[in-house]
């Protein structure tokens, strides 16, 4: 079965340029497919999508999951992150760590978990417009980093 059909059979709903795939376990998976290039094409559909949360895939999903032909998945999140909910993948997905944050572990992003968890820390960390400069700030140092340098060009 090719992707549009795979598509079809699992109600792909367009929602601007990508698609958001139904799959219960996976609410925010979508098909980034759709966006125009700069030369004027279209990305095909089918190829790459983005998600949360592979951690709740389960039962029919993780088969509806498989029909999609997915053969690698990359995790952008820390150490932490992927310790404290780890990816459920189907059988023969190739996972592959690229932890984009590795070399910030002390800034915003990086801390967002741990912040979210304490009100207090929250307030300070990210209260008062500081959420918006933290996040602009890393943004632009992370095209600098070395992890991320070396994830483009080995990823594991």
């Amino acid at each position: 079965m090719n992707a549009d059909a795979v598509h079809r059979s699992i109600r792909v709903i367009p929602t601007g340029n990508s698609g958001n795939i139904k799959i219960a376990s996976l609410p925010n998976l979508r098909d980034i497919g759709g966006w125009q290039t700069r030369d004027g094409a279209r990305v095909r559909t089918g190829l790459l999508y983005r998600s949360t949360e592979l951690d709740k895939l389960h039962g029919e999903d993780m088969g509806t999951f498989a029909k999609l032909g997915i053969r690698s998945v990359y995790d952008l999140r820390t150490e932490a992150e992927r310790s404290a909910q780890p990816d459920r993948l189907p059988p023969n997905t190739e996972y592959i760590v690229l932890d984009v944050l590795k070399d910030l572990s002390g800034a915003a992003p990086a801390q967002v978990l741990m912040a979210l968890s304490d009100p207090k820390i929250a307030a300070e960390m990210l209260g008062g417009g500081k959420a918006v400069a933290h996040f602009e700030e890393a943004a632009i140092l992370n095209m600098a980093l070395p992890c991320v340098a070396q994830a483009a060009k080995n990823p594991s």
